[in-house]
């Protein structure tokens, strides 16, 4: 395999910088990055992230915060692996198509690594944009096995990227520390998510606490495979890797720029039925005793989250039937319609049952450049709603006016930690990271701000 590549995509990443980056790259990585602390911060209150955070980070030693309640401080490995677990519990993390969620991946070790050097908020923001466009062109350049989790596989080597470029490593280190994280990287059952088991939710947590280990294993003198990445994603999680893909077009676009916010607190799948079901809807409610039965019409990969009866809040949120059904009797998708409460309702599980999903092949044709799907409700009277959307609310191509929704979910996840208006002025200063002088100052404003 033509090992070329990783000299131009490692000569790249050490030697970008913020001033290459274009604007709206920049204003982009600084949602991100807000995005990402907020569902961090929000899931952090789910009681097995709590109590994981209590018995790693409880002596509340070390550089690095943990984001949540009271913002201790632990070593970075810790930290990272805290905030990157914290940050999944909700399914709100943000992504990119065709798959791999970096955000939750990339922000950790930056966040802990920043502090521990005192690195300031463009240093972070290089980090971050280049850690996700590592993640997003290995998930073009390669097809992960069937059945294979994107969380702690691609999204874990741009995390070691984020971490090694934090750090200042030249090209040759960067490339130690990509080819060692590709091989320390996860090969994570999706079923896990599928049955509800929330040792899926550890996955990001470890691909986070891997980056900061493999600077550490860089720093210590530790190298990696000549082409650890091609090897790995060829081989044995991955097949059909094309390295060209890793380095074609490098510094023209951002991947980060084209990302993914989510508004529905469910697997991204679930998204775009969710939406299609809104059209059908138009602004209206039904009662669940007045649907007869409800088709999902979308792609092969949303196709694989079509179990009915979900157990658990995991398993819930990779439910599309589920989503569908909770959405109709809860009337909206937020973080209360699929916890363990809402999953027992009577009535959703029973309107569930009622759900079909199916592949389209003309919707599956456009996938993953569109992430299109197609609901029809088929009432007890006879009548029928429909509704189609090409894309799920959350990005560019959607509705471009989607930022004000993801500043508002920013503001109602952090409430329940901030005082007054706190989150508010937290999420000033996320959005304006480049003006930080040094992630210290940052994280001790969110703990000044904090109940």
């Amino acid at each position: 395999m033509d090992q070329d590549y990783l000299d131009t995509l490692c000569r790249f990443l050490a030697e970008t910088r913020y001033e290459d980056l274009p604007a709206e790259v920049r204003q982009r990585a600084s949602a991100v990055f807000m995005d990402t602390v907020g569902v961090i911060i929000a899931g952090s209150l789910e009681p097995e992230a709590t109590a994981l955070s209590q018995r790693l980070a409880g002596d509340n030693a070390g550089p690095s915060t943990v984001l949540r309640p009271g913002f201790p401080q632990a070593q970075p490995q810790a930290a990272a692996l805290l905030n990157g677990t914290a940050g999944v519990f909700l399914e709100l993390d943000e992504g990119h198509r065709p798959t791999g969620h970096p955000g939750v991946h990339v922000v950790p070790p930056v966040l802990a690594l920043a502090e521990e050097t005192g690195a300031g908020g463009r240093q972070m923001l290089e980090a971050v944009v280049l850690g996700y466009e590592v993640t997003i062109r290995l998930a073009w350049a390669c097809n992960l096995v069937p059945g294979i989790h994107p969380h702690g596989s691609l999204s874990a080597t741009g995390a070691a990227v984020a971490a090694a470029r934090l750090l200042g490593f030249d090209a040759g280190r960067t490339r130690h520390a990509l080819n060692m994280a590709a091989c320390l990287a996860l090969a994570p059952p999706f079923s896990a998510a599928l049955e509800g088991a929330t040792v899926r939710n550890v996955y990001s947590g470890m691909g986070a606490h891997n980056a900061v280990l493999v600077a550490r294993m860089v720093e210590s003198g530790f190298t990696g495979l000549r082409d650890g990445v091609g090897e790995v994603f060829s081989k044995y999680i991955a097949t059909g890797f094309n390295p060209q893909r890793m380095v074609e077009g490098l510094g023209k676009t951002y991947e980060i720029a084209t990302n993914y916010f989510k508004l529905h607190a469910a697997c991204r799948h679930c998204h775009a039925p969710l939406d299609a079901l809104a059209r059908a809807l138009n602004g209206g409610r039904l009662r669940p005793d007045e649907v007869d039965h409800i088709t999902v019409a979308s792609h092969y990969a949303a196709a694989a989250c079509s179990r009915p009866d979900p157990q658990n809040p995991l398993a819930a949120k990779f439910s599309i039937p589920f989503a569908i059904a909770t959405a109709i009797v809860q009337g909206h998708t937020g973080v209360s319609a699929f916890q363990q409460a809402a999953v027992d309702n009577p009535a959703t599980r029973a309107l569930a049952r009622r759900v079909s999903v199916v592949v389209d092949e003309g919707l599956a044709r456009r996938w993953p450049q569109e992430n299109p799907a197609r609901v029809k409700v088929v009432l007890k009277d006879g009548q029928s709603l429909t509704g189609e959307v090409d894309y799920p609310r959350g990005e560019m191509a959607s509705a471009p006016g989607f930022q004000e929704e993801v500043r508002s979910k920013f503001l109602a996840l952090t409430e329940p930690v901030f005082r007054g208006n706190g989150n508010a002025r937290a999420m000033e200063l996320l959005l304006g990271l480049e003006e930080v002088k040094n992630a210290r100052e940052l994280t001790a404003a969110l703990r000044r701000l904090a109940r």
